[in-house]
């Protein structure tokens, strides 16, 4: 017999807003001037309720939606039914939305939106998908140098009250097209810079067997060689700058009240546990300081800003990073990101963990 599911699990799914530049950081989220519809997604690791409650998930951001039409819904055999069904839900809440990406068209923004996702289903699944109603362009090609790409509706309008989502989306959605950018021109900018050093030997050694009849000719290559000189200086600054781009929005790990164990939004493919495993092996002619902190003595053991820093250090041994490459140090609560106001979060199992910004792990680029 049909009836209505109540579900939870991953979703990854399009959007489009009547907005016509993709949505900025802390502008209001949604009003009447881009009202948000999402027409197509997929939900996987599904759980079932049995009745109805929202208010349970509204621990981070979120917002909610009524008559979402083609969800593809993948069951379990534990479940109602098993397999993939499509269906049109007439509540559905994401939580904790990330933009995948946003682009313009035709007066509107299009793009891909993930996250978890909760609702209720209509009573009968569909025969098969049906089209959306606007379909969106094709994707365009990652831009590295735009900063823009992404950035969405994070900060502002969603169910959040403990600040610490922000930070967190904030650091995914900004680190998405920048990080492909550092990866993508890493190897272009290696070959520059050998290409540099070996016009820069080869005119050194032509200026040495140089006579005074060739004076002006060793004149034209010094002048030469300070031009490529610059040029290097200028591709070693792009390099850097980067690095500390790329770092500045994934560099902190956060953890649970009183333990090593990493937060959830730490984890995960887009978490900022795995970016910084990515991130520290293609810079791998760097040294990187690990930074242990903790929420101080009337919070937690004082000596847990070691032991996150040692946990953190032996994620990436086992990622392949060399050990000379890593070193340790630890802060205590001298650097609070905070006051020690304690949070509740809520994980899928719907077991809770206490947690502030205090209680993390920060990485740095070590100074020469």
């Amino acid at each position: 017999m049909s009836k209505e599911h109540v579900v939870y699990g991953r979703f990854k799914g399009r959007y489009k807003t009547d907005q016509v530049m993709p949505l900025k950081i802390n502008e209001v989220y949604p009003d009447d001037s881009h009202k948000v519809q999402i027409y197509q997604g997929n939900m996987e690791a599904i759980s079932f309720d049995e009745t109805y409650q929202p208010e349970k998930h509204k621990v981070f951001k979120s917002f909610e939606l009524t008559n979402v039409e083609n969800i593809a819904v993948t069951g379990t055999p534990q479940g109602p039914f098993n397999g993939t069904r499509v269906y049109d839900f007439t509540q559905l809440l994401i939580v904790v939305p990330v933009i995948e990406s946003a682009h313009a068209m035709n007066g509107a923004t299009y793009g891909e939106i993930s996250g978890m996702a909760y609702g209720i289903t209509k009573e009968r699944p569909k025969i098969s998908k049906l089209d959306p109603k606007d379909p969106p362009p094709p994707p365009e090609p990652t831009n590295p140098d735009n900063p823009n790409r992404g950035g969405g509706i994070t900060d502002s309008g969603f169910n959040d009250d403990s600040e610490i989502g922000s930070f967190l989306e904030r650091g995914r959605n900004g680190c998405t097209s920048l990080f492909q950018g550092c990866i993508g021109n890493f190897w272009r900018i290696l070959g520059y810079l050998i290409l540099i050093l070996f016009l820069w030997w080869l005119i050194k050694a032509c200026s040495k067997i140089a006579d005074e009849d060739t004076c002006s000719e060793r004149n034209q290559n010094e002048l030469i060689l300070t031009a490529l000189q610059k040029e290097r200086d200028s591709i070693r600054k792009i390099y850097e700058e980067n690095l500390q781009k790329a770092l500045a929005n994934i560099n902190k790990i956060y953890f649970y009240r009183g333990s090593t164990e990493f937060h959830q939004y730490s984890l995960g493919s887009e978490g900022s546990l795995a970016r910084l495993k990515n991130l520290i092996e293609v810079y791998d002619d760097k040294t990187f300081v690990i930074v242990g902190h903790h929420s101080g003595a009337r919070v937690e053991n004082t000596n847990l800003d070691l032991l996150r820093a040692e946990i953190v250090r032996t994620e990436f041994l086992n990622a392949g990073i060399t050990g000379n490459r890593l070193e340790i140090k630890v802060q205590k609560d001298l650097q609070p990101l905070e006051k020690n106001n304690i949070y509740t979060y809520m994980l899928p199992d719907y077991s809770k963990r206490e947690y502030n910004r205090n209680m993390r792990v920060e990485i740095q680029v070590k100074k020469p």
